[in-house]
């Protein structure tokens, strides 16, 4: 449990670093490299996955998909796009990535996903009404 808390944690303080650094950031609204479709796909696949095991009502592999499997994701991306030191991830994708598990996340968490929707993405409404995140293409 400690060790859940403290993903939790760490996740919550690399996503506020990411939001207050997001200007550093590449801001094409277009996905332009291949890491950004790959992140891409794997935001999306992390939707459709998460879906399934919640209406399975598997909520172990919910949590896979929406915590673990997404957040290794995020990493890779940062792996791949990081250049002499500096990021140069897509801010239309970071900030996807914090939206969308924070709302994969609310079933299981629901006061740490809405904390992070209203008080650090700056959503006005809860992540209760914005529902469950819409998946694009997964291009495996």
């Amino acid at each position: 449990a400690d060790r859940a808390i403290l993903r939790l944690y760490t996740n919550l303080e690399s996503i506020r670093d990411a939001v207050e650094n997001c200007d550093n950031y590449r801001g094409d609204e277009e996905v332009s490299s291949f890491a950004d479709r790959v992140f891409e796909s794997e935001i999306n696949r992390a939707i459709v996955k998460a879906r399934d095991a919640y209406a399975k009502m598997t909520y172990r592999d919910a949590l896979k998909e929406a915590l673990f499997e997404l957040h290794n994701a995020r990493d890779y991306y940062r792996d791949c796009t990081t250049v002499h030191g500096s990021a140069r991830m897509s801010r239309r994708l970071v900030l996807r990535f914090a939206a969308v598990q924070s709302q994969l996340m609310a079933p299981i968490t629901p006061h740490y996903s809405d904390y992070v929707w209203r008080h650090v993405l700056g959503n006005r409404e809860s992540v209760f009404k914005a529902g469950f995140p819409e998946a694009g293409v997964v291009d495996e």
